[in-house]
């Protein structure tokens, strides 16, 4: 879970600081970049992957625990300045989707952020909290937040007027959002309102930060098929299949991609690697790829790096962490991609719930290329500390 919840925060330019020591930042852009100091979130993840085909039960307890509490304090913190921000109606639509990935809103990516919540909160995740450490952890945010904001500045008025706003509703002890916060729960150590404005000003975008997107996730070489590659009597042929697909799937009230994963006559990953729609109905991009079913499928390819993965019988040619990201990101865009009128926990917690065995079987690919060689003569041990780096991972 930690992988994909990092990824979210790159996707919307969210820094990812050290929470109790002193970092220097990294600028790009304009845009705040992850670092990666001893104490921060992305220093436990680097530490999880260096010690992958490790069986230290000692080590990866305390690195499982001290990434857990890392996580867990700083998502409570993102929840409630994504509950501000969905809080107010600015005057202004977002663009029609003209099929370029666009990120949730403030509310769908708040439910994300809650579902995630709720599976750290889960009792064979964690069955004693301590809240001294995760109040530990928010305050040494606030204050590496506050010396920022003493050294750069604090600039009251932006271009859509938010940070006045915010400070308004912030700063009224009777706004509904001070007093839900205010009583939430006890381990919400609520930041100096200008903090807590520039933290939920990032979640008002909906295009990526692409510099860091691509500065964290390397470029792969994915399968695709060059449709020139292949004949012309050929392609002609599935065109006009695929036609009367998508006016089966009308007639039916169904998305092409529906149709597709009910006919045998060809491998789902045939019509990836041709970029042609396979998607579920509740993805953004269905009922499009079905109207115009000869244009590419937008989500081609984070499909296609999910499929790859999961056919690959041993480790990809990128290390275990940038290997990692590419997941990450894929199983992101996935959740970004549900409609926000089937964004229901349960589409939400399929997606979420896709990223566990995604990368619980990485893991075991990666561990098979160490010290381990057959999973049949795991010690218990080593079956405790593989259980114990998946938990680290996600």
């Amino acid at each position: 879970m930690a992988k994909v919840i990092v990824m979210i925060f790159i996707h919307y330019g969210v820094e990812v600081c050290s929470q109790c020591a002193p970092i220097c930042r990294q600028v790009a852009n304009g845009a705040d970049q992850l670092d990666g100091t001893p104490d921060s979130i992305l220093a436990h993840i680097k530490h999880a992957e260096e010690l992958v085909n490790s069986n230290s039960i000692t080590d990866l307890v305390e690195n499982t625990e001290n990434l857990y509490y890392a996580l867990y304090a700083r998502l409570i913190m993102e929840i409630a300045a994504v509950h501000l921000c969905a809080s107010f109606t600015l005057g202004f639509r977002r663009p029609e989707s003209d099929r370029s990935f666009q990120l949730p809103e403030p509310r769908e990516i708040c439910k994300t952020f809650l579902l995630c919540k709720q599976m750290l909160d889960e009792e064979d995740v964690c069955n004693h909290l301590n809240k001294e450490l995760v109040k530990e952890h928010q305050v040494g945010f606030i204050r590496y937040k506050s010396d920022k904001i003493q050294t750069d500045g604090f600039l009251l008025d932006d271009l859509l007027g938010y940070r006045r706003r915010a400070l308004d509703v912030i700063e009224d002890e009777t706004s509904e959002f001070r007093q839900e916060w205010r009583k939430a729960t006890p381990m919400y150590e609520m930041p100096p309102p200008e903090i807590l404005a520039l933290q939920s000003e990032k979640y008002l975008i909906w295009t990526p930060r692409w510099d860091a997107v691509h500065k964290a996730v390397p470029a792969v070489s994915l399968p695709f098929i060059d449709p020139k590659t292949i004949p012309k009597e050929i392609w002609d042929r599935e065109m006009i299949l695929d036609q009367r697909q998508a006016t089966l799937a009308k007639l039916e009230s169904k998305c092409v991609g529906d149709i597709r994963r009910i006919d045998d006559r060809r491998r789902l990953i045939d019509f990836v690697r041709e970029r042609k729609c396979i998607c579920r109905s509740t993805c953004s991009c269905a009922w499009d790829c079905t109207q115009d079913v000869e244009h590419p499928c937008p989500c081609s390819e984070r499909t296609l790096s999910l499929m790859v993965a999961k056919r690959r019988k041993s480790v990809g040619p990128l290390p275990f962490g940038p290997r990692c990201n590419v997941l990450a990101k894929a199983i992101f865009e996935g959740i970004a991609s549900v409609r926000p009128s089937d964004a229901n926990d349960m589409e939400l917690s399929v997606e979420i719930n896709r990223a566990f065995s995604v990368f619980a079987e990485e893991i075991r690919k990666q561990r098979s290329t160490g010290v381990i060689t057959s999973p049949t003569m795991l010690s218990v041990s080593e079956r405790k500390a593989e259980l114990l780096l998946i938990r680290a991972q996600i």
